[in-house]
């Protein structure tokens, strides 16, 4: 007997609207986690260049003499951390 959606029997269980279902999932799962990695790196900071900044000054501060190599090395340390 063949039915409205043909052999299928049910419109619950028809095979493109499945696929389309599942499509759809898929699409507002990608655009919401683009959206969230988005967001993440617009608020993420990069330390990395203040942190060469600040090296290249304590290094400045070492060789002028102003600060003793056991202060050069605490706070190397700490800004590497």
């Amino acid at each position: 007997m063949m039915y409205y959606f043909g052999n299928y029997g049910s419109p619950f269980f028809y095979p493109p609207m499945l696929i389309g279902g599942l499509l759809m999932m898929l699409f507002w799962g990608a655009l919401i986690y683009l959206l969230f990695v988005g967001v993440q790196k617009l608020t993420s900071h990069n330390d990395s260049r203040d942190t060469g900044r600040a090296l290249e000054t304590l290094k400045e501060r070492y060789a002028k003499g102003e600060i003793t190599h056991e202060e050069y090395e605490k706070i190397r340390k700490n800004l590497e951390k």
